[in-house]
């Protein structure tokens, strides 16, 4: 019999950024009123994350790729993750151990079986 080894359904939308708000690839957004913005430490709602570098300019918004379920590699702040361990918001668009944050702050859950070391900066999350 043979194995299944990470095969996810993705979704993911296009949408704006709030006005003049660049986001970098990788980091993880959560939805305003007028577009995405990077998720900052104690975020919550429905988060998603960056597929591509978008700056717009003053005023301005501009359209970007986001990834709203799957297997995703996202920064992440210092710190040790275990494997299946509820990630939150961090600091500018990266993740954190959940530690009693409540569930609508949980942006996904790590699904690298060796987890992540404290001195790797980035980390493959299931999105939730």
């Amino acid at each position: 019999m043979g194995k299944i080894s990470r095969t996810f359904e993705f979704v993911v939308i296009e949408t704006e950024t709030k006005t003049g708000t660049a986001v970098t690839e990788g980091q993880v957004v959560v939805f305003d009123t007028d577009g995405v913005a990077p998720a900052s430490a104690g975020a919550s709602g429905k988060f998603g994350v960056a597929l591509e570098t978008v700056s717009p300019g003053a005023g301005e918004q501009e359209e970007i790729l986001v990834a709203l379920k799957g297997a995703v590699r996202v920064p992440k702040e210092s710190g040790a993750l275990n494997f299946m361990q509820f990630v939150v918001a961090g600091a500018s668009g990266a993740v954190k151990a959940r530690t009693s944050e409540t569930m609508e702050k949980v942006v996904g859950y790590v699904i690298d079986p060796d987890g992540a070391a404290a001195d790797e900066t980035e980390v493959e999350i299931m999105l939730v």
